[in-house]
């Protein structure tokens, strides 16, 4: 798995054929789920200490808050967050732009919780139990597909190894602020459903080539400023 010191590989790294591009692979704490939240909800009220998201920049940080652990492996810890507002409708939508049974969700999770998980996630997002994945290796589903993720360790695992996009989840998070959409176009950041509805269905398009689309772009609306 690259990591920080690998990132080196992504440096103008490219793919101009997507013809084999089929999935989406979904993570779901920090995606879908609000387990950032709830972490924070937790340290507050164990530890008394006021954090933000921005504050929290690596799994380490919560070294000094051991019950965040305890909270990952006790379903009734766990259970206590939020799903992100629209993250049904979110889920439909990228169905709509793969296909129905093209989108996967890829979470790492402790055995303790992996079935209430399988059934709360069914439950509130629609998927199928079959659309489920329980590995912290996500890059090892990810092979012809389009990956949304908030851990850049994934992000750039995945498109180092597979040459295929990535989409990075970002609502103010501490962990994932350096900028690997800027080493390669194959990485792309969304602030939200929406973006990263966008991007994924951008990286779909029939047009293989990403930068000639965004070019495209630039020079129809040559005064937009186009975010991507």
């Amino acid at each position: 798995m690259p990591n920080r010191n690998e990132w080196f590989k992504l440096e103008g790294l490219s793919n101009s054929d997507f013809k084999n591009l089929e999935e989406i692979i979904v993570d779901v704490d920090g995606v879908v789920y609000d387990l950032p939240q709830r972490c924070i909800d937790l340290i507050e009220k164990e530890y008394g200490d006021k954090l933000t998201t921005m504050r929290i920049n690596s799994w380490s940080f919560y070294n000094k808050y051991p019950k965040v652990y305890e909270l990952f492996g006790d379903w009734e810890q766990y259970s206590k967050g939020e799903f992100y507002k629209g993250a049904r409708e979110f889920m439909y939508r990228l169905r709509d732009i793969a296909g129905q049974k093209k989108v996967k969700l890829v979470t790492a999770s402790y055995d303790s919780i992996i079935q209430p998980k399988d059934e709360m996630l069914t439950e509130i997002l629609g998927v199928e139990p079959e659309s489920i994945i329980h590995d912290a290796d996500k890059s090892l589903y990810s092979k012809n597909a389009v990956m949304i993720d908030d851990g850049l360790h994934n992000i750039s695992d995945h498109v180092i190894t597979h040459r295929m996009p990535g989409v990075i989840m970002d609502r103010g998070y501490g962990w994932n602020q350096d900028r690997l959409e800027d080493k390669t176009d194959l990485i792309q950041r969304a602030g939200g459903f929406d973006q990263a509805a966008l991007k994924t269905e951008l990286f779909f398009s029939k047009k293989h080539n990403i930068r000639s689309i965004l070019e495209e772009e630039k020079s129809t609306y040559p005064h937009a400023k186009i975010a991507l």
